[in-house]
This record gives C-alpha cells, structure tokens and sequence, in this order.
C-alpha cells in the first residue's frame, strides 16, 4: 500500500504505534507523477515553463511528492524531523532553484540526522537501547551505593568503638609522616589489613575518604541523633522523669554542663546522659533556666518532671534566686534534691 503525504501531515509519524511506524518504512516513499507542478521563468527574450520530472525520484533518494498538494517533500525529514521547515512542512514548489535547494537541504543537519534515523529504524529499538542503557547505570549506581554503605558502616563501627572505649579520635599530628595519626586513622589503618574493601577505598577515594575531622564530627554527631530518638522513644513510656545538672570545666577552660535524665520504665530506674553543653557565655540563673525548659521540650516531659538534682552552687540551688526556684516555678512538681554525690565529696573533704 503506498502512503499518503497529506494524511502524514495531518497525523505526523511520531505519533503513530510502532506497527503503523514499521509499515510506512517499508512501504516506501511516494512517487506521484506531479502534473500540476510547474514553474514558468522569463529572460530578456523567451519564457519557458519548467515541468517536474519523474526520474529524480531515481536521482535523489530521498525526495517524494504529494499529489493533492502538487508538492515536494524530503521523506526521512517528513518522518523524523522535529524542526518545522518547508522541506516537511509546507512543501517545496520552485522548480526553476530546485538543484540549488535539493543540494542545500542534503548538507543540513536535521536531513542527516533524519536520514540516519531512517535508515537505523527498525533493525533495533531505540526504546530498547535506552532501556537497557537505563539497566546498566541503575545496575551500577546500585553497586555503587551497596559499596559505600559497607564502607560507612566501617566509619560507624570505628566511631561506635573509640565512643566506648571513651578514647579520643584526633591526635596533634595527623600527617602521612606522622607516627600517631590519632586513634581514629589508627584503627582504620589496622582494619584496612584485613578489609580489602576499606582498603580499596582509602586508596582510590578522592572526594569522600571518611578520616577528615569534619566527617569524624558528623558521624558522631549523626549517633547522638540517634541516640536521642532512642532515649526520647524510652521516655515515652516512662510516668515520671527527672533531670540532673551539673558543671565542670574542660581543658580549654570552657565550661561544660552535663545533662541526665532519670526516669523509672516498667519498674525499672534509668539514668540516661544527653550531652555536654557549652555555657561559658552565659552561667546566669537564666541562661540555666533556658536550657532546662529546651530539654524539657526536646524530650516532652513538661508534665513528666518531678524532679531536679543539682549541686550546692548558689546559682543552682538558691532559695531566691537560683535555678531550682525558677524550675519548681515552671514546673511546679518538680522536687530538689541536693546531688547525693556532691553531699559525700564535701563530707569527703
């Protein structure tokens, strides 16, 4: 069955199924005698009217014609071009320039792009080359992805360890040179031993190794969230809750709060330890103050406190003025009680 120029061009190629598709190619171009189709030129002495000839379906491969439309056209640009020009859309008439246009249109790209879609349709689906180029990178990137979680969970279990252990990460002296990179690089560097795939990595990774001090605080601080979710799913169940504070300095001179929480769950007591924080900006009854209420709506347990345990500093546990007023006032079930373990250090002393 030979196709019809008009009706492509009234339903395009592309949105035809792939049976249509398959029948148009091998059907073939049209080749319509074009009777109607003349183009009449004028000189200085003569007119002459110029005729379509047949024979150049023969000639130029890919020129075809419409015979309602008395128009040529290019068929591989006709069927896959997405551009929008005369050679598929409105359809060549010039006879009288036609050698120059059919000489022009062959050089430009959309034709050769055409040209080479026609010619490659059929014998492999580009459907199929896509979806099997889109089963091997999604094959890959989950290869990928399955490598570095095992890698990242030795970085976990490397943190979880040192955590444990309580052992310090960093040393002073973190160079390749250095004869004590630090616990952290140290226990890799032993693991990587007897681990051929962290081996691989520390070797070849270039962007993310996993021993820079940002990512050692990263993980930790990604446990510590962990962590908390934990004790905060523990206090869920837990009737009555009561909190602990007390302050020491680091070795920088800082001033570090500890915060614990203690909590009763199914009979049984639990102390949990939430952090260090820094609050050597502010040691006031306030600032204190502040970081009581925040703990208290991290872990909600604003109707579960019944308790505060403190040192004897007067800004703890002053009767006026100190934090366990300003607690019981917000609070008001919370009890304080003077820390037991402060009371037999000073007896100690």
């Amino acid at each position: 069955m030979e196709n019809d120029i008009n009706e492509l061009l009234r339903s395009p190629f592309s949105t035809k199924n792939y049976a249509d598709k398959i029948r148009i190619v091998q059907a073939g171009k049209p080749r319509p005698s074009l009777p109607s189709l003349v183009s009449t030129h004028t000189d200085k002495k003569n007119e002459y009217v110029r005729h379509f000839s047949e024979s150049q379906y023969d000639t130029i491969e890919w020129l075809t014609g419409c015979i309602i439309r008395s128009k040529l056209f290019c068929w591989p640009c006709l069927l896959f071009s997405t551009e929008k020009r005369v050679w598929n859309q409105q359809g060549y008439t010039d006879l009288n320039h036609l050698t120059v246009a059919l000489q022009k249109h062959e050089k430009s790209r959309a034709h050769v792009q055409s040209s080479l879609s026609l010619k490659m349709f059929g014998k492999q689906r580009i459907e199929t080359l896509v979806d099997t180029q889109r089963k091997a990178e999604i094959s890959r990137h989950n290869e990928q992805v399955k490598k570095n979680r095992e890698i990242l969970k030795r970085l976990i279990d490397a943190v979880c360890y040192l955590a444990k252990q309580e052992l310090p990460f960093r040393g002073h002296d973190e160079s390749n040179t250095s004869a004590d990179k630090g616990n952290y690089k140290e226990f890799l560097n032993t693991l990587r031993d007897y681990d051929t795939c962290l081996d691989s990595h520390l070797n070849t990774a270039t962007i993310f190794q996993g021993t820079s001090p940002t990512v050692q605080n990263d993980l930790i601080q990604a446990l510590s969230n962990v962590l908390k979710k934990h004790i905060k799913k523990e206090i869920d169940s837990a009737r009555f809750v009561a909190i602990i504070l007390d302050e020491t300095s680091d070795v920088l001179s800082k001033s570090q709060l500890s915060t614990v929480l203690r909590f009763v769950c199914n009979g049984k007591v639990f102390e949990r330890f939430i952090g260090f924080s820094n609050v050597s900006e502010d040691r006031t009854t306030d600032g204190l103050f502040s970081h009581v209420v925040n703990i208290a709506k991290e872990f909600e347990i604003e109707n579960k406190l019944v308790g505060q345990t403190y040192d004897g500093a007067s800004v703890m546990s002053g009767h006026m003025n100190g934090l366990q007023e300003k607690v019981l006032d917000k609070y008001p079930l919370a009890i304080f009680t003077y820390c037991y373990a402060h009371v037999l250090n000073l007896v100690l002393q």
